[in-house]
């Protein structure tokens, strides 16, 4: 009797064991049914989807100004004519990796139309791609604002040092914006590690991403904690045409603002706001009309002359980040810009400023010649 007790209850357990590893068996199956088939046409559309962004060759290019490609695809991979000088600006893409720049901001506007909803229509697109009945789809260009000549120029006079270089024309439309140290796209996957552990962040876009508590030249906050709250360049989406803005920081009561945000302050500084905002997109974006202005500054700028015209603006260091010195002014051709320097030494800073600014001022009588040949 006992036997057969524990024979059935063997047999029992056996069942018992023998149906988990089916259920565990099933599961994948049941879920790619789910999801492949039930829950298909959702997921298409869901943005955070890695197959609802085409492949990199199949991405529109990013292009500057005059139509010159800073990402394109070379030989069905993404490349990076530009190399360093716009290589925070820009970004990269890589699969399993993170994503940075214009690459990750603009992807859902330059990768090709979403892919067919259900597996069926995919399976015939993908045959007709292959029968030569369908061209593969690809992402429209995009153009910048950006000059790739003045970017590279000013490039070279703020390397090595860490900073930013920001220049609008007088319409607003951003000619350079400048990221230093910065790293070359092309080569970001065997110098992976090396740039992910820089205690310099390459990977920061500083103009639009980089936060600096600057003050006014006598000390004070260029606005109060109060005051802030009226300004929508401070808000969660303060530069609609510039993608990669960061909007303001309060901490430990001092006010972090951007590279961008000096720029337009620059602006409202010299009297010309720019009736759209900033821009780094030839294709505007429409901006409310509600936008409030910077604040200015009233007092004496360092330089008067027919030159230049600008103004040093204080830098304390907080906590452990380093000394900078931020620079916002107007060049002879009204082209506004605005600088940040990361150097510990004052002397230094103000000799790197001094570098800096005469490649501004010609950089602006530079551009101003090309856009009056043009006109003609």
């Amino acid at each position: 009797m006992n036997d057969k007790l524990n024979i059935q209850e063997t047999q029992r357990r056996i069942r018992k064991v023998g149906g988990y590893h089916l259920l565990l068996f099933l599961l994948p199956i049941l879920s790619v049914l789910y999801y492949g088939w039930l829950k298909s046409a959702e997921l298409n559309t869901r943005p955070d989807n890695p197959h609802r962004i085409a492949p990199l060759n199949q991405r529109g290019k990013i292009l500057d100004r005059s139509g010159t490609p800073l990402a394109t695809v070379l030989e069905g991979e993404r490349a990076y004519p530009a190399g360093e000088c716009t290589g925070s600006l820009v970004g990269y893409e890589l699969r399993g990796r993170n994503q940075t720049g214009l690459e990750a901001a603009l992807q859902g506007e330059i990768s090709p139309p979403l892919p067919a909803v259900t597996l069926t229509q995919a399976l015939i697109q993908d045959r007709e791609v292959s029968a030569g009945k369908r061209s593969q789809l690809q992402g429209p260009d995009i153009r910048l604002t950006i000059d790739l000549k003045i970017q590279q120029q000013l490039f070279q006079a703020l390397s090595p040092f860490p900073g930013a270089i920001a220049l609008a024309d007088p319409q607003g439309d951003i000619i350079a914006a400048v990221s230093s140290p910065s790293f070359d796209p092309n080569k970001v996957r065997e110098n992976w590690q090396a740039l992910r552990s820089d205690p310099k962040s390459p990977f920061i876009e500083r103009v639009g991403s980089g936060f600096y508590p600057v003050l006014r030249p006598d000390g004070s906050p260029l606005l109060t904690q109060q005051e802030s709250k009226n300004h929508t360049w401070f808000s969660k989406d303060p530069f609609p045409n510039y993608p990669l803005a960061s909007e303001a920081a309060w901490i430990e009561g001092r006010l972090f603002i951007t590279p961008l945000m000096l720029l337009e302050s620059a602006f409202q500084t010299v009297d010309r706001v720019p009736r759209q905002g900033l821009s780094l997109r030839q294709e505007r974006k429409p901006v409310s009309s509600q936008r409030s202005v910077p604040p200015s500054l009233q007092e004496p700028a360092d330089s008067a002359s027919e030159s230049l015209r600008y103004w040093r603006l204080q830098g304390p260091p907080f906590r452990n980040s380093p000394s900078f010195l931020a620079v916002i002014g107007e060049t002879s051709e009204r082209y506004c810009f605005a600088i940040v320097v990361e150097v510990d030494s004052s002397q230094a800073q103000a000799q790197l400023v001094d570098k800096i600014l005469p490649a501004l001022e010609l950089v602006g009588r530079t551009q101003q010649v090309s856009e009056t040949g043009r006109g003609r």
